[in-house]
């Protein structure tokens, strides 16, 4: 498993991990707290994230607020994301915040799991 991921001390990165459909339950277990978004539609993803990840009722669903909610994370939290084979221009770019947030230098470790799927059903 991944070191810092799956045990203490929690840290910040991104990741890609296979999903068992424990995954969530086991980060969970380590002390993270756990979002899911499916990038399948990007669009609703962005704002997805923020009820998932519980952004205030001002977070404006865009790039840009996602950015800045990010950074005032107040617990350790990991977003799984399921990223389809054929994802969009505005998905990629919301991968590029992610990730950027995931591996900045932070109080609060953010981990972005990239839970890739296969594309049979």
């Amino acid at each position: 498993m991944s070191k810092g991921l799956m045990s203490t001390p929690l840290r910040s990165g991104v990741y890609d991990m296979a999903d068992d459909g424990a995954l969530a339950d086991r980060l969970r277990h380590v002390g993270w707290h756990v979002g899911s978004v499916d990038m399948g539609d990007s669009r609703e993803a962005v704002s997805t994230v923020g009820a998932e990840l519980g952004f205030p009722s001002y977070y404006g669903r865009n790039l840009d607020a996602l950015n800045d909610c990010l950074s005032d994370l107040e617990r350790p939290t990991a977003l799984l994301v399921h990223v389809p084979t054929g994802i969009d221009a505005y998905g990629l770019a919301m991968l590029d915040v992610l990730s950027e947030s995931a591996e900045s230098v932070r109080a609060v470790p953010f981990a972005l799991v990239r839970v890739l799927q296969s594309s049979s059903p």
